[in-house]
């Protein structure tokens, strides 16, 4: 029996390899999961190494050297729900890019309030960080930063070259684009609190669907109504609050269907409430956005844990695109408007050109991981992790799109991949066969090795019957039945 306590410490130690975002993505997919009813004892085990580690990087975030950014966090803390780390294709209101921060607290330590900034830290130092004098400081500041948006943004609209001035002040024209969002919700953030204290800690799915929810449903259709109705510009911010509250783009659009009154996606797209479904096709861009970001800077580098990261960022992205995608065109589909048709064809295309180069190159990363090279002057054998990972990972990918590869676009790639897989899993498992024959030392143990990762490469793509062709195959090898085959 595997030990439990091993386990434990060895998942947590890949979970702390991985960036924030690849870990909070990776253990929201597994809340969700476990949230439909998939009641995975490994994703119980997973999120249990990780909540240590989530608590130990919220603490992390005010390490004593750099107590100082606990101001600039706490003046923008409303804007939390809207922070985003991924450049969109065009600016949506309640979608602010979080690099934007940084460059206007610069602009606002140097140009603007440098010395009630330095009162403020001095302050906070003297006082200990206490989170009340942290609280009263920031709004106080808060104020502040608000007035002198109000300034810039009426400067930028000046004649001539006003606005390229005030764009090189404050960091670059992709700043100021972010101001009049920032300023909006900062002078609108009593009724966006407000709207927020209205609505459950967390809304998924099951707890927006079952029968017994009716009043939960009621009553947060009628926050998004009240607020939207009386401030109609305000859809994109309250939709990106609730899109934080549930991480799910299909439950944003089933509100916006509420709020609207009828699940017709032309009437939707004619009502108040149209902001909210291009709030939730922006998600599905940033899934696209993830993939491709975690595909195209994968770290070889970082032979430990730079692969094993970005490949979980991957498939993670492409599970959560396909899953989403899926339940949109099943449920409310907003092909039906041409606006919402072209960007969801526009942004399936990008995803499939992104799932076609993964599985297309699969074949030969399967390949590379299942050589086994001669050992080294101490006869060992050493083998390297990071194709071993590469390899599974488009095989995830591979698994993914063998799901529904009409949906995501992919199918001809699909086709042609499990062929040529197939190809290098019997050609790789016979050679290893009759090598494993004579073998003997380490590289024996290599070999199995080798001929174990064909079994469980073949699990991931092919169905039962392959993979126990397989195993029979390996079967046929003196006392490799003795050790449990990877499944």
């Amino acid at each position: 029996m595997v030990d439990q306590s091993l386990m434990t410490l060895k998942v947590r130690s890949y979970l702390g390899a991985l960036s924030r975002n690849a870990c909070d993505m990776l253990i929201r997919n597994l809340e969700a999961s476990r949230e439909r009813g998939d009641l995975d004892p490994q994703f119980e085990l997973i999120l249990e190494a990780a909540r240590p580690l989530l608590r130990k990087r919220a603490f992390d975030t005010q390490p004593r050297a750099h107590r100082r950014n606990l101001l600039k966090r706490a003046v923008f803390l409303p804007l939390e729900p809207f922070l985003i780390t991924e450049q969109l294709p065009r600016k949506l209101p309640g979608r602010i890019l979080r690099s934007t921060l940084d460059a206007m607290w610069i602009w606002l330590d140097r140009d603007v309030m440098p010395e009630s900034i330095a009162e403020a830290q001095e302050l906070l130092a003297k006082e200990d960080y206490d989170a009340e004098v942290v609280a009263r400081t920031s709004e106080r500041l808060r104020g502040l930063v608000v007035s002198a948006i109000a300034d810039v943004l009426d400067e930028a609209e000046g004649p001539g070259v006003a606005r390229q001035r005030v764009a090189y002040r404050v960091g670059g024209e992709p700043v100021l684009n972010e101001f009049s969002d920032i300023y909006g919700i900062l002078k609108a953030d009593p009724v966006l609190e407000g709207f927020s204290a209205q609505l459950p800690p967390v809304l998924t799915r099951r707890s927006f669907a079952v029968a017994d929810a009716a009043k939960a449903r009621e009553q947060v259709v009628d926050a998004i109504r009240n607020v939207v109705e009386a401030h109609p510009e305000y859809v994109g911010w309250i939709s990106s609050i609730l899109l934080w509250r549930c991480d799910d783009p299909v439950l944003l659009v089933r509100m916006a269907a509420g709020a609207a009154g009828i699940a017709k996606p032309q009437t939707i797209h004619s009502s108040l409430y149209a902001g909210m479904v291009d709030i939730a096709l922006s998600e599905l861009r940033r899934y696209v956005l993830m993939a491709r970001g975690a595909s195209d800077e994968t770290d070889t580098s970082d032979t430990d844990h730079g692969v094993e990261w970005q490949s979980e960022a991957v498939v993670v992205a492409i599970s959560r695109y396909h899953d989403q995608l899926r339940e949109l065109r099943t449920g409310i589909d907003l092909r039906e408007v041409s606006q919402w048709r072209n960007e969801m064809v526009e942004i399936n295309r990008d995803m499939a050109e992104i799932i076609a180069r993964e599985i297309s190159a699969a074949h030969r990363q399967v390949h590379a991981a299942l050589e086994v090279p001669e050992p080294d002057e101490d006869g060992r054998v050493k083998l390297n992790p990071m194709t071993a990972a590469i390899a599974y990972r488009t095989l995830r990918v591979l698994y993914i799109a063998c799901k529904n590869p009409d949906l995501l676009g992919v199918s001809d790639a699909v086709i042609r991949s499990r062929r040529a897989i197939e190809q290098v899993l019997d050609m790789a498992s016979k050679s290893l066969v009759d090598e494993l024959r004579n073998a003997v030392g380490p590289r024996r143990e290599a070999l199995k090795d080798s001929l174990e990762r064909v079994v469980s490469y073949a699990s991931i793509v092919f169905g039962h019957d392959y993979v126990e062709i397989l195993k029979k195959r390996c079967a046929s090898i003196p006392d490799i039945e003795k050790r449990p085959l990877a499944s």
